[in-house]
């Protein structure tokens, strides 16, 4: 669950920090910052799928390592950001990010409710839903700290550090995924 709270703390902690960069710093609409967001949801619900048969395919350390490098490198790209830049700017890293995203966490799904007996799968996936609220909690309580002042620059500050924090995160959960997690049959 450790992996979940990893990803859930960078993913929602920075879909609010950006939903913020939208609407106070670049002067979105509501309806516009929700737009803004649609790639990033589109791709979130392809890879979702996608995951699940790839897992049988490259097996599920790959897999998550895989997602949470990717997940990284999308938040390490947003480091640049300017408050003043296009849109288009921010297009790969986010859809980076969600892809790592939603690799991982359809593989952790699995993972944790295959590593249990058929009896205790509803623990196993309250105590993974648990830890997966916990981590946006955090991400969103952290990050929204972070800029809590409005002013631009230090907005940007914020969001910057906000962005490094998640990928040294995701980073060290990649790695220890890789060296820690048992690889396990393909298809589990």
């Amino acid at each position: 669950d450790v992996y979940k709270r990893q990803v859930n703390f960078g993913y929602y902690g920075l879909v609010f920090v950006f939903s913020l960069f939208f609407q106070v710093q670049q002067h979105l609409s509501p309806q516009r910052t929700g737009l803004a967001f649609l790639p990033m949801t589109l791709v979130l619900m392809g890879a979702s799928v996608l995951a699940g048969r790839l897992v049988t395919r490259i097996g599920a350390r790959r897999l998550m390592a895989m997602g949470l490098g990717l997940a990284a490198c999308g938040y390490a790209l947003l480091l640049p950001v300017r408050i003043e830049g296009a849109y288009a700017w921010l297009v790969l890293p986010m859809l980076l990010a969600a892809s790592g995203t939603a690799l991982c966490v359809p593989t952790m799904t699995n993972l944790a409710l295959s590593s249990v007996e058929a009896s205790r799968a509803g623990i196993a996936s309250g105590v993974l839903n648990a830890a997966r609220q916990v981590g946006g909690l955090l991400g969103v309580a952290v990050f929204g700290h972070l800029v809590r002042h409005t002013a631009p620059q230090a907005f940007l500050r914020g969001m910057q550090l906000s962005a490094g924090i998640a990928a040294v995160l995701l980073l060290l959960g990649c790695a220890l995924c890789w060296w820690r997690l048992a690889p396990l049959p393909r298809g589990r």
